[in-house]
């Protein structure tokens, strides 16, 4: 502050020379005088340009930022259902399993038929494989988490 204000107060004494031509011309305007006031436009522009570059980089960080948030928000919400589906299925599993256990029992003893045992082992390989894909899809929303933060996210199989 004040020595910016001393600085162009005494800016004038930075003119005075013994050529008389360059006095003149630093009366009026000219030389010396000229080439200063145009040095200090030049850093007024150039100081403004940075000013609007700043602005510009701040607006797209806030940009990415928000996707970034939007994107880490699916992920989670996709890490949610996966979850949910796959406590589910495995629940729908260990009572298949039991299902599955005794009508295997009733048809060692002759009830059922060959057709409803394949066809309970069919559903039970589905159930499985259904198991398999929402662990998959559980583990590949943890590593693009992991990749997307850099956050290790541990998991409750």
């Amino acid at each position: 502050g004040e020595r910016i204000d001393y600085s162009q107060d005494r800016q004038w004494t930075s003119y005075i020379t013994p050529d008389p031509i360059k006095l003149i011309q630093n009366i009026f305007g000219g030389g010396d005088v000229q080439r200063d006031r145009i040095a200090i436009a030049d850093l007024e522009i150039k100081a403004a340009d940075l000013e609007a570059a700043k602005a510009e980089l701040d607006f797209a960080r806030g940009n990415i930022q928000s996707s970034l948030e939007q994107e880490v928000l699916e992920l989670l919400l996709t890490y949610e259902e996966s979850t949910r589906q796959r406590k589910l299925t495995q629940s729908q599993l260990d009572t298949f399993n039991q299902q599955y256990e005794i009508y295997r029992i009733k048809y060692r003893f002759g009830q059922g038929s060959t057709s409803e045992l394949l066809s309970l082992e069919q559903r039970g390989n589905q159930l499985n494989t259904d198991l398999t894909n929402q662990t998959i899809e559980q583990q590949e929303s943890i590593r693009k988490l992991v990749n997307l933060t850099g956050y290790s996210v541990t998991s409750d199989q």
